[in-house]
Formats: C-alpha cells, structure tokens, sequence
C-alpha cells in the first residue's frame, strides 16, 4: 500500500516525476485503465421515493392505526 511509503519509492513505482505524467503516458494510462470519471446514477422519480418511504415499519404501523381510527370513526 502507498500510505506507508516514501514519497519517492511510490513516485518511482508509478513512473512519475516531480512534473507528473507526460502527454503520451496519460493517454497509455487511459486506453489502459479508462479515464478517471465515476459513472452518472440514474435519479428515482418521485413515486418511487414516495412509496420507498412506506418500508419502514413504524410507518406502517402509523398507517394501520389510521385506517384502524377512520374505520370505528374515532378521529
């Protein structure tokens, strides 16, 4: 791991300098690796963070009592 290793002895086990990559080892390390971007999430709509909501149990259970309350009209 880097985290305890010398500056120097990580920089020479990445084939980097004090002035960073070269044009070309970028673009080596990119067709390599890919380029260093995280993929988009896809956003939920709303109604799926509507009734995401209902999992709880404690709302569950609020709910039952308020269908329970309607029910015998003690409001």
């Amino acid at each position: 791991m880097y985290y305890n290793k010398e500056i120097n002895e990580i920089k020479k086990s990445l084939n980097i300098d004090d002035t960073g990559l070269t044009q070309n080892e970028v673009l080596n390390r990119q067709n390599k690796y890919g380029k260093n971007i995280l993929p988009k999430k896809k956003k939920d709509s709303i109604l799926k963070i509507f009734f995401s909501e209902f999992k709880d149990p404690m709302v569950l259970l609020l709910l039952v009592a308020i269908i329970i309350s309607f029910v015998s009209k003690e409001v």
